[in-house]
């Protein structure tokens, strides 16, 4: 009995932990919406440092850098966007379909870290007699597009934000590993 009352405890301890570990270093899709931004620390990088390498992330990472950076302040702050194909799913009468993505991100530099802020994200909707086609935005806090009158979220929303989180993240994490390294990969090199 008291093995079993131990598990309980320490299962409780566990998924209390985890729910509260690094909240400000990942992006998470919860009840009040998409995390606004995370903070991430990067040991022994100036201000200026980190700008520099953001700018040269952006370049090695795109193939067009000047068409996805929307603007910057000299190593203060660099705002950029991008696309997806095919990134939302949605469900209607059975039949899934795929919508483009679009989404902009703010990055702002302090000595020794950075701050990400995801400030747009959008789908591309076909036009139909019910509504305009397009770019529409999608909304990035608890909305009622978001949530049902009983406060559960609506499932067709549900796997497109865990989708958003997923691609901040992944994004995230990739511009972290190229701040923690000293030289930047080319093409040619292996």
């Amino acid at each position: 009995m008291n093995k079993i009352i131990l598990s309980i405890f320490l299962m409780f301890s566990l998924h209390s932990f985890s729910q509260n570990a690094a909240p400000d270093t990942i992006f998470v899709f919860n009840a009040n919406g998409l995390t606004d931004f995370i903070v991430k620390k990067v040991p022994n990088k100036t201000k200026e440092e980190l700008y520099r390498r953001t700018l040269e992330w952006i370049t090695t990472s795109t193939k067009k850098p000047k068409d996805v950076i929307v603007s910057q302040t000299e190593g203060d702050k660099i705002k950029f966007e991008g696309t997806k194909n095919c990134y939302f799913a949605t469900n209607f009468g059975g039949v899934k379909r795929c919508t483009d993505g679009k989404y902009q991100f703010e990055i702002t530099f302090k000595d020794g870290k950075y701050k990400l802020d995801i400030l747009s994200m959008s789908n591309l909707v076909s036009s139909t007699i019910y509504v305009p086609g397009g770019w529409h935005a999608m909304p990035l806090t608890k909305s009622e597009d978001l949530f049902d009158d009983k406060g559960k979220i609506k499932l067709y929303s549900l796997d497109n934000y865990k989708a958003i989180a997923e691609l901040c993240n992944t994004l995230n994490n990739s511009l972290f590993n190229f701040l923690k390294t000293t030289v930047t990969p080319s093409n040619g090199e292996w």
